[in-house]
């Protein structure tokens, strides 16, 4: 599970003033992994919450499985 940041574009202002940075979610799931602790919706979930909790604004999101 990978959370990268990037400032691809222009950054966008949030309400306190400060800089939006922006994200892109890639989440992917391995044959080989635990199907229910890691499903990509799992992930998903995980990567959206830790975005929105702290201030990124998700700008993509790509899924794989392997």
């Amino acid at each position: 599970m990978v959370c990268r940041s990037t400032n691809r574009g222009a950054a966008t202002a949030n309400t306190n003033g400060g800089i939006k940075m922006k994200a892109w979610l890639y989440y992917r799931q391995s044959r080989d992994e635990d199907a229910e602790m890691n499903s990509l919706q799992n992930q998903r979930q995980i990567l959206v919450d830790y975005a929105e909790q702290h201030g990124y604004e998700i700008s993509g999101e790509e899924s794989a499985t392997y």
